[in-house]
């Protein structure tokens, strides 16, 4: 008995059971099935056709070139309520300026239902079958303007996601199931639960072991602070690096003797890196956690340039005391 999605389903049908009786498919029962279907998935059920053919072997899946001729049987409607930490998550995440879009295999009317009770705010939907007949330009035009994509292969999520890093992003996907398994790969950060399947997470870098997507903002927020501690870390010591540079050119070329000996030099290293040991714990200004945090070189070597000659001219203060 062949099942799946309700357009494939149909696609392979040419006669429908009503009350105990089956009837040629014609285009008005089509429409009338197609027209249950629309109102079950816009109240957010997740929709599965059922066809059989009575000499037709079991089956799993569809095939349009082999089955054809099915008997349409009839719906299976899954409701799976988003959970409400899902909806606080999301306000959440949005709130700090983090972009959320749903690639799901599911039909486009239940998507849209799903991201409305979730809160998100444009409904758009673009469809598997639709992103086949654009290119990759056109796809990442959609991608700034719509959160939805509904009906996607695996290798479409992979697509979207490559699309998303093409921009720039930095794009975290979670999944649970096997057809997520190449979009958890492609993502910087593939997210799975503790209940998928084994191949989903090992194909994932953080797995979920709280029925809680609170933790997502939790995580992001946490990663930001690490960042931007490490970004403190590293503007410091390039700047106190150039400084020494500096110094020690100056007094190689205008002293006849050495300031510092090479055990001081390392003494004075030594404690400058014992000092640095309370950034990890540093404290993160609110400010900086209201959107996300991106490397920038061109702010790196600023602060280097000017703090580092002004290290320098302490130390060339330090050698001209020692002078005279």
């Amino acid at each position: 008995m062949p099942k799946g999605a309700f357009e494939e389903v149909l696609a392979t049908c040419s006669q429908v059971r009503l009350a105990d009786q089956i009837e040629p498919l014609t285009e008005v029962q089509k429409q009338n099935l197609v027209a249950v279907h629309d109102r079950l998935a816009q109240q957010g059920m997740r929709m599965l056709a059922v066809a059989y053919q009575d000499e037709l072997a079991e089956t799993a899946s569809i095939d349009r070139v082999g089955n054809q001729g099915l008997i349409f049987a009839g719906f299976l409607g899954f409701l799976d309520p988003p959970k409400q930490s899902a909806i606080s998550a999301i306000q959440q995440l949005q709130a700090h300026q983090v972009a959320v879009k749903i690639l799901t295999g599911d039909s486009a009317l239940t998507t849209q239902q799903v991201a409305q009770k979730v809160g998100i705010q444009n409904l758009a939907v673009t469809t598997g079958e639709m992103l086949e007949t654009l290119t990759d330009a056109q796809v990442s035009e959609l991608l700034t303007e719509q959160a939805l994509f509904a009906k996607l292969a695996p290798l479409q999520k992979a697509r979207l996601i490559r699309l998303l890093q093409a921009q720039g992003e930095v794009v975290g996907f979670i999944g649970d199931g096997i057809n997520d398994t190449t979009a958890l790969k492609q993502a910087d950060v593939g997210i799975s639960v503790d209940n998928a399947a084994d191949l989903t997470k090992d194909a994932s870098d953080v797995i979920l072991l709280e029925k809680d997507l609170n933790v997502l903002e939790h995580g992001v927020l946490e990663g930001w602070r690490v960042f931007i501690n490490m970004y403190k870390y590293i503007r410091i010591t390039l700047a106190s690096n150039l400084g020494n540079v500096l110094s020690v050119l100056v007094a190689s070329i205008c002293l006849p003797f050495l300031p510092m000996l090479s055990l001081q030099i390392l003494v004075q290293n030594l404690l400058y890196d014992v000092a640095q040991l309370w950034l990890p714990w540093d404290r993160v200004a609110e400010d900086q956690l209201r959107q996300p945090t991106q490397w920038a070189t061109k702010g790196l070597l600023k602060s280097a340039f000017i703090l580092g000659p002004l290290s320098s001219m302490v130390d060339i203060l330090t050698f001209a005391i020692l002078w005279f």
